[in-house]
């Protein structure tokens, strides 16, 4: 710019003194400067045309990549797993797994089928494997097909009802979430141990998070009751090993249903009141509410029975597996907070002048009582003490087990099972089927007084009784002798 002045200059001062060459100077300056601005104008108006152009040419490829996209996408559902590098094709069913030669060849042979297209086919192919690694499956809405058919490879296979498999699948999702916040814990049992591995694995390999599925637990280990979710499914632990191919299927309804329902609207849904009560079960629980309701259900007052701690853990499991629920509390820490509770003898280390249903000289006594009571239509019952009943149940098994029964634990099992059979407070009416002591007085009668005899005594048919007794048996009362066979008169 300085030298161009400069000769200006120069050449002015040089003519200063000549008036002729200072307005051929004037002249060759003005239309110097009237072709610059002529110049610029006419290049600015080239840029702008270009520029014009060029975002004209933008805007029609970007609509016909815009165009491309709807039409594939109405064609095609495709979406893309970063760690396993694969492509997945959903058909409205399936979510199918395949590499990039197949995307290409349904990429280029839409493409190739339409004139518009055709000459943006590679552009379009950038742009399209570009904005589908972009999406996951997990994103990918399955129809009702795909979701009828994954809840009814679970249900009734692996979870009791069709709301347990959905709560299943909200609780998988919501794991699933990029952005759960939720602190929930999930405790499943082990019949499902199988099928949850797998399901981790396919994670782990489609999308490469070892710990996506860590909330799900097998065991409770001090978590909080309040954020503590209990799966409930089918007990048998030989359940049929979930076929492969459905657990992309699986995922991509699980993240689905964790979407349009989420884990907290389920739960507070009335509707699925019946799942979710098993669910949040812990929810407004305390070790010593479950300790309460323990002792309320199992534990019975019974003087002169014990139960060692041993048997008090035994009964606790049956507690959890009745409720179908882990042990929370531990069984160290559930003897520790019994002991405030119920009597104990640290010395023998057992609870003292209680029993329970389900301690084996309970479970055993009631197995005894369903296997020998007999039903009495057009039968007179029998009358049994409690003694005569703990012989037979001692006869019963055999005397291979040495079980503490006693008279009072006999007459609370009565009272529970069999109320209508309590006459006093020693003395059952039924009929058991080890020893019908009826039948055998009933015998001796007829066969003594012979036909149209009449005259024989009671006594002597009693001696003859015991003159021919069955050791095995216990020896039936002279009260009780007299007592039926007058009956037995009456009716003759």
């Amino acid at each position: 710019m300085t030298s161009v002045l400069e000769k200006i200059s120069g050449i002015c001062d040089m003519y200063s003194g000549n008036e002729l060459m200072m307005e051929k100077i004037n002249q060759s300056v003005d239309t110097l400067i009237s072709n610059i601005h002529l110049e610029f104008k006419r290049q600015k108006e080239r840029i702008d045309k270009q520029t014009r152009d060029k975002r004209e040419r933008l805007e029609r490829t970007n609509d016909i990549l815009e165009r491309f996209d709807t039409s594939f996408g109405n064609e095609y559902l495709y979406s893309y797993c970063s760690r396993s590098e694969r492509f997945i094709l959903y058909d409205g069913v399936n979510y199918i797994a395949g590499n990039e030669d197949s995307l290409l060849e349904n990429i280029f042979g839409m493409a190739s089928n339409d004139d518009e297209f055709r000459g943006s086919k590679y552009k379009i192919k950038t742009m399209m494997i570009k904005k589908i690694k972009d999406i996951s499956p997990l994103q990918i809405t399955p129809s009702c097909a795909t979701i009828d058919d994954i809840i009814n490879s679970l249900y009734p296979v692996y979870f009791p009802s069709l709301d347990d498999a959905r709560l299943f699948l909200i609780s998988l999702g919501t794991c699933l979430q990029e952005n759960n916040t939720m602190q929930y814990i999930f405790i499943y049992k082990t019949s499902i141990k199988t099928l949850l591995k797998m399901i981790e694995n396919e994670h782990f390999v489609s999308f490469g998070d070892a710990s996506r599925l860590s909330s799900f637990k097998i065991r409770f280990k001090d978590y909080s009751y309040n954020n503590t979710i209990l799966i409930k499914s089918n007990e048998c632990d030989t359940l049929p090993c979930y076929q492969s191919c459905n657990l992309m299927n699986l995922l991509c309804v699980a993240a689905h249903l964790s979407r349009i329902f989420p884990l907290d609207e389920f739960i507070q849904d009335p509707v699925y009141k019946h799942c979710s009560e098993y669910a949040i079960y812990l929810r407004h629980k305390t070790p010593d509410i479950i300790l309460d309701e323990f002792i309320d259900n199992n534990i019975t007052n019974c003087k002169g029975m014990h139960m060692s701690d041993t048997v008090m853990g035994f009964v606790w499991n049956k507690f959890n597996q009745k409720l179908s629920i882990p042990d929370v509390i531990g069984k160290a820490k559930m003897i520790e907070m019994l002991q405030e509770r119920l009597d104990y003898n640290h010395d023998k280390k057992k609870f003292v002048n209680i029993t329970s249903i389900y301690a084996p000289s309970m479970y055993y006594f009631t197995k005894f009582l369903a296997a020998n009571i007999t039903e009495t239509e057009n039968k007179t019952e029998n009358e049994y003490t409690t003694a005569e009943i703990i012989f037979l149940f001692r006869k019963w098994f055999n005397k291979r087990l040495d079980y503490n029964i006693t008279g009072e634990l006999v007459m609370n099992v009565f009272r529970e099972q069999y109320p209508d059979a309590i006459k006093n407070d020693d003395t059952i009416v039924c009929n058991l089927s080890s020893w019908d002591k009826n039948e055998i007085i009933s015998q001796l009668y007829h066969s003594t007084i012979g036909d149209g005899i009449i005259n024989v005594k009671i006594d002597d048919i009693y001696d003859k009784y015991l003159g021919n007794l069955d050791n095995e048996f216990p020896i039936i009362t002279k009260k009780y002798f007299e007592y039926y066979s007058n009956n037995l008169i009456k009716r003759k």
